[in-house]
C-alpha cells in the first residue's frame, strides 16, 4: 500500500487503494492507520479523504527497523545483560556468559 502510496502522482481514496490493490476497504483502512500511527501517510480532502505518502520507502524501512530493535532487540539485549549479573560456575555455564558478553558490547 505504502509503495503504491510513493509511486503515485496525486494522493489516492480508499476505494483506488482497495481497487488497485485487490484489497478489501477493511485492510486498506488497517493499512493506513498504520501508516499514520508512523507518520507516514498525509490525509487530505474535505468531503472525500485522499492519502499520499510522506517521506520514501528508505524512511518506513528506518522506521520498521526502529520498532523492531525496540520491541524485540532492546528486550533481548537486557536480558543478557542481566544474565551476565549471574554466577556461574560450570565450563558451559561460563562459555555462555563469554558468548553473551559479545552481544551485549553494542
Amino acid at each position: 500500500m505504502y509503495a503504491l502510496l510513493v509511486i503515485s502522482d496525486k494522493p489516492i481514496t480508499a476505494n483506488e487503494l482497495a481497487s488497485t490493490l485487490n484489497i478489501s476497504r477493511g485492510n486498506v483502512s488497517m493499512g493506513i492507520k498504520a501508516l499514520q500511527s508512523r507518520k507516514l501517510v498525509q490525509v487530505t480532502g474535505d468531503k472525500k479523504e485522499y492519502y499520499k505518502a510522506i517521506g520514501s520507502v528508505i524512511d518506513m524501512a528506518n522506521i520498521v527497523f526502529e520498532e523492531r530493535r525496540k520491541r524485540e532487540v532492546d528486550p533481548t539485549l537486557t536480558l543478557l545483560r542481566n544474565l551476565l549479573l549471574d554466577t556461574h560456575e560450570t565450563d558451559s555455564e561460563k562459555y555462555a556468559q563469554q558468548r553473551m558478553q559479545v552481544y551485549t558490547t553494542y
